[in-house]
């Protein structure tokens, strides 16, 4: 079953959510104000269109109300995110997920209409200290019934190569949702990037956090056996 999704607002959290729901098998409609924004998606997502995200007329004209789950991305306009939302509630939407920038923007968004307010620093902080506080599961961590994440070192043939070259999803039905890299920097040694830009060649000594079924991911680890 193929869903559809609408990404309202293509900044670095909206751009990679657009993206990576595409790679997963989706249709996504990807929207902003900014045409440059706009024109740099364009050949990665089923549709790309130019237009105010905040006129409910123009939602609805683009098909946004009919859309699975909208995500809107747009933390610098809480006042507009706080608008499409009460929109979307009003037409049905299902699934609205909605960029915030605190705690507070949350709790607010979340009684407007949003089925989840994400906050990302908050969230990736919070993943981290899990890994943190239980070593033993720092390679694998349960999301549900046989679906987990793992962290696996690049395969060595793996270097200099782009997601996008890789096709991960396709070859081996999982997805590769996060990295780790050394920066060689005292003061920050190692920078975790959610959702690594598809077009970025990925490194000898990356640790790539790795999501997908139980049965996938065994098959994964045994394809490339000198990730461990």
């Amino acid at each position: 079953m193929s869903y559809t999704y609408a990404v309202l607002g293509l900044g670095t959290f909206g751009y990679q959510m657009a993206v990576r729901l595409q790679q997963g098998g989706a249709q996504v409609l990807a929207v902003d104000l900014n045409e440059a924004l706009v024109q740099r998606i364009s050949a990665h997502v089923t549709k790309a269109m130019c237009a105010d995200v905040s006129s409910e007329e123009a939602l609805r004209n683009l098909g946004v109300h009919e859309a699975d789950g909208v995500i809107v991305g747009m933390p610098d306009h809480f006042d507009i995110a706080v608008l499409i939302t009460h929109h979307l509630k009003e037409a049905g939407v299902p699934k609205i997920l909605v960029q915030v920038e605190s705690e507070a923007e949350a709790g607010a968004i979340t009684v407007v209409g949003a089925t989840m307010a994400i906050l990302p620093e908050r969230d990736i902080a919070y993943r981290i200290a899990t890994q943190l506080l239980a070593p033993d599961i720092a390679d694998q961590i349960p999301l549900g019934e046989d679906v987990s994440i793992i962290e696996v070192a690049c395969p060595d043939e793996w270097a200099n190569k782009t997601l996008l070259q890789l096709d991960v999803r396709k070859k081996h039905g999982v997805f590769i949702i996060g990295l780790k890299r050394k920066t060689g920097k005292t003061s920050q040694p190692v920078r975790f990037e959610i959702l690594p830009p598809p077009e970025q060649p990925l490194k000898r000594g990356d640790i790539l956090l790795v999501l997908g079924k139980s049965e996938r991911l065994v098959n994964f680890k045994k394809a490339f056996p000198n990730s461990e």
